[in-house]
C-alpha cells in the first residue's frame, strides 16, 4: 500500500504515456515476483540478462515458472516473520472481540437485563448471569 501512495507523487512526473505502460508493467513484474516470495534483484537481473540476449521466451521469465527453475532465489528468512505477524494478528482480534463482549454484557448488567452475583471465595472476581443463560468470567469486582 505504501508504494501505490508514494507512487500517486510520482507517477505525476512519468513523461509520456509510453513511459507510463512500461513503468506499470515494471511494477506488476516486481509484485508478482514479492508474492511468489522470490529475491527481486536477481530475479529482475536474470530476466533483463535473457531478454537482452533473447535466451528464454517471455513465458518462461514469469514469476511461477522462474521460482521452479531458481530455488536458490526463494526468500524464506522472512516466512517465521510472516507467521508471528498473523498469530499477532488473530491474538488482537481475539482480544477485541472479547472485550466487546464484556462491553455488551457490561452494558446489560447496567440495564437491568443481566445480574452480577459476587464470588463468595475470591472476593476478586464475578459471576455474569443472563437471565437465559450463566456464563462465567473472571472480572475484577470493583
Amino acid at each position: 500500500m505504501k508504494r501505490i501512495a508514494i507512487g500517486r507523487k510520482n507517477w505525476l512526473f512519468i513523461g509520456s504515456v509510453r513511459a507510463g505502460i512500461r513503468n506499470a508493467g515494471l511494477m506488476s513484474l516486481v509484485a508478482s515476483a514479492q508474492r511468489q516470495e522470490i529475491d527481486i534483484g536477481m530475479y529482475l537481473e536474470s530476466v533483463i540478462t535473457h531478454l537482452l540476449r533473447g535466451t528464454a521466451r517471455p513465458e518462461e521469465l514469469l514469476p511461477h515458472r522462474w521460482k521452479a527453475n531458481h530455488p536458490e532465489a526463494v526468500r524464506a528468512y522472512r516466512e517465521q516473520e510472516r507467521r508471528d505477524k498473523s498469530d499477532t494478528a488473530t491474538l488482537n482480534a481475539a482480544k477485541r472481540r472479547a472485550r466487546q463482549q464484556l462491553k455488551k454484557l457490561t452494558s446489560q448488567i447496567s440495564r437491568g437485563i443481566a445480574t452480577r452475583t459476587p464470588n463468595k471465595s475470591a472476593g476478586e472476581s464475578c459471576t455474569l448471569t443472563l437471565h437465559w443463560s450463566t456464563i462465567g468470567i473472571d472480572c475484577s469486582v470493583e
